[in-house]
């Protein structure tokens, strides 16, 4: 993997490649089109990653404010219920 010097991110020689060459058709810094890119990608994304907030919350019995702000603070979290079965949402990755 190449690196690209916007926060040392792991990409494929392809990526790394045509990120650079997007970024200067664009005529935008690399760190403009990596904040784009990150914000889109989270947007499209956020019903599916509010669904996996809300299955964290429910397995360890919190709110799932106190999740996000766990996760947010790198805090601990409680132990699982014990009882808890239910499975994880899937997330598509791309």
């Amino acid at each position: 993997m190449a690196k690209l010097n916007v926060g040392s991110i792991d990409l494929s020689d392809f990526d790394k490649d045509w990120f650079l060459v997007v970024s200067k058709l664009m005529e935008r810094s690399l760190r403009a089109n990596l904040a784009s890119i990150t914000s889109f990608y989270i947007r499209r994304n956020i019903g599916a990653f509010k669904e996996l907030l809300a299955y964290k919350a429910k397995k360890h019995g919190i709110s799932e404010d106190e999740c996000f702000e766990i996760l947010l603070n790198n805090g601990e979290f409680p132990l699982p219920i014990a009882s808890f079965l239910e499975e994880p949402p899937e997330i598509n990755e791309e």
